[in-house]
């Protein structure tokens, strides 16, 4: 059982919190958003953005509502 499976989530997560709640590496969501493994680094530092189609990658591999990821270092909410 993931971390994710234990909490309940009441706010937007960043995607390297979500990546942490599903106890994964960040190869593992660089292969779920098919982008290379740098590329993947940049993005979950916010140094380069994630796509829509990316997002919607990660929330259907870990069953988390895209309204409930984001894509700002912050945790503000992004509609990517």
């Amino acid at each position: 059982m993931s971390l994710l499976e234990k909490v309940s989530i009441e706010k937007p997560l960043t995607v390297r919190e979500l990546r942490i709640l599903c106890e994964r590496q960040q190869w593992d969501f660089a292969e779920i958003t098919r982008c290379p493994l740098d590329t993947y680094r940049k993005k979950e530092r916010g140094a380069s953005r994630f796509f829509q189609d990316e997002v919607e990658r990660l929330a259907a591999a870990t069953g988390v509502p895209i309204t409930l990821i984001t894509t700002l270092k912050g945790g503000e909410r992004n509609d990517a």
